[in-house]
Formats: structure tokens, sequence, C-alpha cells
């Protein structure tokens, strides 16, 4: 597997090449397992036939592409994606919004009282 940017320089093609069908499918078997996919960063991967062990070449330049697509799911989906790769911050979050929802709770509740139907 090698990627590489288009000749157009405004996306990337990703290129999967083996022997056969069957070794194009297990290389990708391969290939998408969490502990292998995590440490793709671009660059080729190569998988040996006989041992299935992956070996990765770093890429020679890194590129960061314009986003075309502005659309509320797209910036959805980059968020989830910014959030996975940085999840400390989205702890941080959840827990910030927890607090600030404890202090409201706790402000709001002792002024309203306890009301009884007797």
């Amino acid at each position: 597997m090698t990627q590489t940017p288009s000749p157009s320089g405004d996306a990337v093609w990703t290129v999967v090449h083996a022997g056969s069908p069957a070794d194009i499918a297990l290389g990708v078997r391969r290939l998408v397992e969490p502990a292998v996919w995590q440490g793709l960063n671009g660059g080729s991967a190569e998988i040996e036939t006989a041992s299935l062990a992956v070996n990765m070449v770093p890429a020679g330049s890194h590129f960061i592409s314009g986003m075309t697509d502005q659309s509320p799911s797209n910036i959805r989906r980059l968020a989830a994606a910014w959030f996975s790769d940085n999840f400390q911050f989205y702890v941080l979050l959840i827990v910030s919004l927890m607090g600030v929802f404890a202090v409201w709770l706790g402000l709001a509740i002792p002024r309203k009282g306890v009301r009884s139907d007797q």
C-alpha cells in the first residue's frame, strides 16, 4: 500500500497492489487491524506474505489539503476525527460540561425549594 498526492495535488491516492485478489484481501484485513492501522501515517506499508509482518516506510513529506466540503455533516466528521485523535480534550469538555450542569443545578434547586401538595 502506498499513499501519494494526486497529480492535481488536491487529494491523496491510496494504491494497494498484490500478486492476486486473495493476497489483496488478506493484506487489507491485516492493514485494518487496530494495532496496525494506528501505526500507518502515510507513506508506504508492505506485508510479508508468509508471516503477515508489516514493514512501514514513513512519508517523505506531509501536506494538509484545504477543506472544500463545508456541509454540516462533513464538519461533524472532521470534529469527530479531531476528537478521536485528541481524546483528552473531549474528556475535558465532557467533565467541564458536567461541572457547569452541577453548578447550575446546585444554584437552581435551592431557589425553587421543595413543593408539597399539603
